[in-house]
């Protein structure tokens, strides 16, 4: 089924899900005052959800918090029937797990309320021209980079597992050249779970405050289309790692969002702000450790059971669920 067209109109159809009138007038009335888009508005997040999976849209703007299903279950099922379809989230939630979870979900950006009009007129058209664009330039491109082999999985694993299962695009980047034998064995099958590409640079490793950059890996971290960028904190007692961290800041500023992931030398100074649900990705983080376990000291860290009792440690500050710890850097969407 389609949304209702009359052939002579050739406005975009928009579903618009928002229970707060004022935000719906206000909204519905910038787009008709643009003359190109046709907004039907659903004031609950039932009746929303049916309006996304039943007809095709060329846009859906969804509140996240709605009467009757969330905003997250909308751009969950809406993304699982139409993943094409290209979601904006509209919220009055500034913390960033709010953003975060929108984001992992499945939509494409998020608008922060108060609305104003040039903003959203100004996202909408770039979801609606990246849409309408290369097929395989509109996918949300997420980035991890890496120090030493084990960091990314250990650190966002579960995270990545998510981005992957919404369709958005993994890649790996580690820092030195590609290993040898079993460890790069390791990595490629841990990359091909997450038909993740992964990308090997060598850098100077010298902790200091301005490391010698490639300007290839600048560029690689920082293409566009990258919306997310997760490193190792700061706060770890690992040379490459600190390195890795300032590399990432000194090369993302085009990045949205940027955020700092525990490693086995994390000090007792990383304090995550952001504590993200990985209950669904808990085995499929286990998998992409497999093979990480031996004799080094810091593979206990990788044992499935420190795995499982670390994200449960941490879930004390999210109902006591499974989690991965971030430190936000920046989360502007």
């Amino acid at each position: 089924m389609t949304a209702p067209k009359d052939r002579f109109d050739q406005r975009l159809q928009v579903l618009l899900v928002e229970d707060s009138l004022v935000d719906a007038h206000l909204i519905i009335a910038i787009l008709d005052a643009e003359h190109a888009y046709q907004v039907t508005l659903a004031q609950d997040g039932m009746r929303g959800t049916l309006l996304a999976t039943e007809q095709d849209w060329d846009l859906i703007i969804t509140d996240l918090n709605l009467p009757g299903d969330s905003g997250l279950d909308l751009i969950r099922t809406a993304k699982g029937h139409h993943p094409s379809t290209p979601i904006l989230t509209t919220t009055g939630y500034s913390a960033p797990k709010y953003i975060h979870s929108a984001l992992r979900e499945g939509a494409d950006d998020v608008l922060m309320k108060p609305i104003e009009r040039d903003e959203l007129l100004r996202k909408l058209l770039y979801l609606l021209g990246t849409q309408r664009g290369d097929a395989g330039s509109h996918r949300r491109r997420v980035v991890a980079l890496g120090a030493e082999p084990g960091d990314i999985e250990l650190g966002c694993g579960g995270i990545l597992c998510g981005h992957r299962e919404h369709g958005q695009e993994v890649v790996f980047v580690m820092l030195g050249d590609e290993p040898d034998g079993e460890a790069a064995e390791v990595l490629r099958r841990t990359a091909a779970s997450l038909d993740a590409q992964i990308h090997f640079h060598p850098v100077d490793a010298r902790d200091d405050e301005d490391p010698q950059v490639p300007e290839s890996l600048v560029a690689l971290l920082g293409q566009p289309g990258t919306d997310t960028l997760y490193v190792p904190s700061v706060h770890d007692g690992h040379e490459r790692r600190r390195v890795a961290h300032r590399i990432g800041l000194g090369t993302s500023a085009a990045v949205h969002n940027l955020y700092c992931y525990q490693t086995p030398s994390s000090t007792t100074e990383f304090h995550p702000s952001l504590f993200v649900d990985i209950g669904p990705y808990v085995d499929g983080k286990l998998a992409l450790l497999d093979g990480y376990q031996g004799p080094d000291p810091e593979a206990a860290a990788f044992d499935p059971v420190m795995v499982r009792s670390t994200a449960r440690y941490w879930g004390r500050f999210e109902g006591f669920r499974d989690v991965e710890p971030l430190e936000v850097v920046r989360s502007d969407v």
